[in-house]
């Protein structure tokens, strides 16, 4: 039976660990003996996932210990899977290597990065691209983003596009109410999903303080993403301006299970992202019945198509306008809403795992 082990260290409620966390089930089935690389506080967990065994494995993402590390825990196998794009940059004991790049955002945003930063990122991506025999992406944008960052040849990397939990965003849970009073949650308000500085809670903190403006006295505007210094821009913009800080709440990071809850009661999901490689937020809210506002730049047209109001992300009068519009037009949002449950269901974890585990069998058996 040929072996397959995979980085599983990003394991977590968020991005990656969402990633990781949908394909599990389907890869634990897999006609392959699996091995993961995990964190030592997730190896207990990991051992109940029934045909996946854990190497536990101490060592910071994108640090020197961990590429150091990396082909020391590394066994010996026909096929490593790094689900990120920090790969070992040492020869390890795998005998092909595939590797998933969601994103070229640290390139496509060199200039943002610390001086560190730049050089990982640049060594990192080039050498995920150079030293995998395959590259899997997660949308034609990222795609083209690599190609024209990389120059990976484009035979070499294959778009797979994410899913969307439906039976978690589609079930209508009846302790939504009791679940967002313990937020303390207003009758009527906006969501927000994210906290690093391209996903521009900035410029939508600009937008909703011109739709205050306008008379929308009793709106709120609620945001869900960890604080931290990335967001430091956004937070202080709210401290100078007083009467935002009584209609912006920051809810900080909420488990998953909490997050249709949001989506269900929101007005719109409003997410005027200057970058994406896909775009979960506006797919989980969209299957939830949420009808959503998205930037129409980088890959979020690909996830939400004829089923978003799209804006400028470069501009707050814009997004202002189109949450306004949102608002004021009910017809529009049950439009919305049908339409974005209907584009929710053209994306599968069962077939993304299906397309992941064929590009493994062809690597395995080439």
């Amino acid at each position: 039976m040929k072996t397959v082990c995979f980085d599983a260290r990003l394991l977590g409620p968020w991005g990656i660990g969402t990633y990781l966390e949908n394909l599990f089930p389907f890869l634990r089935k897999a006609p392959f003996r699996l091995q993961a690389l995990v964190k030592p506080e997730d190896a207990d967990r990991l051992k109940q996932e029934e045909g996946i065994e854990a190497i536990p494995m101490q060592g910071r993402i994108y640090s020197v210990a961990e590429q150091l590390k990396l082909p020391v825990m590394i066994p010996p196998c026909d096929l490593f899977w790094s689900p990120h794009y920090n790969i070992p940059l040492l020869p390890i004991r795998a005998a092909k290597r595939l590797v998933t790049i969601h994103d070229v955002y640290h390139l496509a945003y060199y200039s943002t990065l610390t001086p560190l930063q730049k050089v990982y990122a640049k060594v990192g991506m080039q050498a995920a691209v150079r030293l995998s025999d395959y590259v899997i992406t997660d949308s034609s944008f990222s795609k083209k983003e690599l190609i024209r960052f990389t120059r990976i040849p484009e035979k070499k990397i294959q778009v797979i596009p994410l899913g969307v939990n439906l039976e978690s965003f589609q079930s209508k849970d009846q302790g939504d109410e009791s679940l967002l009073a313990e937020y303390r949650l207003p009758k009527q308000f906006f969501l927000f999903v994210g906290h690093r500085p391209h996903k521009n809670l900035k410029g939508l903190l600009v937008a909703f303080d011109l739709l205050s403006k306008e008379g929308w006295g009793d709106l709120s505007l609620i945001v869900i993403g960890k604080r931290d210094h990335k967001g430091e821009a956004a937070l202080d913009l709210v401290a100078r301006f007083p009467h935002l800080q009584q209609k912006v709440q920051f809810v900080g990071n909420v488990p998953r299970e909490h997050l249709a809850a949001f989506y269900r009661k929101a007005l719109a999901l409003v997410f005027p992202s200057f970058y994406e490689g896909f775009g979960l937020p506006p797919l989980e809210a969209m299957s939830s019945g949420c009808p959503v506002v998205v930037s129409s730049s980088a890959s979020l047209p690909e996830v939400c198509g004829n089923a978003a109001l799209y804006v400028d992300p470069y501009s707050s009068a814009d997004i202002a306008q189109k949450m306004e519009k949102m608002l004021k037009d009910s017809v529009l949002r049950e439009e919305l809403k049908v339409k974005g449950m209907n584009q929710s269901q053209t994306f599968s974890w069962t077939v993304c795992a299906e397309q992941h585990l064929k590009a493994m069998e062809i690597l395995l058996n080439y």
